[in-house]
């Protein structure tokens, strides 16, 4: 199985990084594993609306029709990293 991770945007925060660069090494001894950071140019100021619209775009663009597509949501599920681990197996 491959993992590809879409990212809106990119951090800068110092531990999320480091968070990230750790989480990304031990994936890769069990899966292929790739993040792709998708920079919106769209301008901050604009409508929510406006902004959301084209950050579909830009997202969809990179998305297969054969893909299985996983939406990570901070308002949804939580999983420990062995129940998300397991929850991948069921995919």
């Amino acid at each position: 199985m491959k993992i590809k991770l879409l990212v809106l945007g990119k951090t800068t925060e110092k531990a999320i990084v480091e968070l990230i660069s750790i989480y990304e090494k031990k994936l890769s001894h069990y899966s292929s594993f790739e993040m792709e950071i998708i920079e919106n140019t769209a301008v901050k100021s604009e409508q929510p609306k406006s902004v959301k619209e084209s950050e579909s775009i830009l997202l969809l663009k990179r998305i297969k029709e054969t893909d299985f597509l996983v939406l990570l949501d901070e308002n949804g599920e939580q999983y420990d990293s062995v129940g998300f681990s397991k929850k991948i197996q069921t995919w």
